[in-house]
């Protein structure tokens, strides 16, 4: 179990059906990322680098595939 800041209980993030799973939806929505990244950056200052932007992104994605819950039938992407 995980314990959020700020949260007096513990919380667990259900795991996914197998690793296979979790890295397929990850890799089927990288450019996604890309896409976001993109667009943020037209919007922000000459100071952020892309790639900045992709990593951040990417790490995103990474924390998305782990919690995701498809018993809450919301669409992942």
């Amino acid at each position: 179990m995980t314990k959020l800041a700020g949260a007096s209980k513990l919380v667990a993030f259900p795991k996914p059906a197998t690793l296979a799973v979790r890295d397929e939806r990850i890799l089927s929505h990288l450019h996604l990322v890309d896409l976001i990244a993109r667009s943020f950056k037209k919007r922000l200052p000459p100071c952020f680098d892309l790639d900045d932007l992709k990593g951040a992104g990417n790490i995103g994605l990474l924390h998305a595939a782990e919690r995701y819950q498809p018993t809450r039938k919301v669409p992942f992407q």
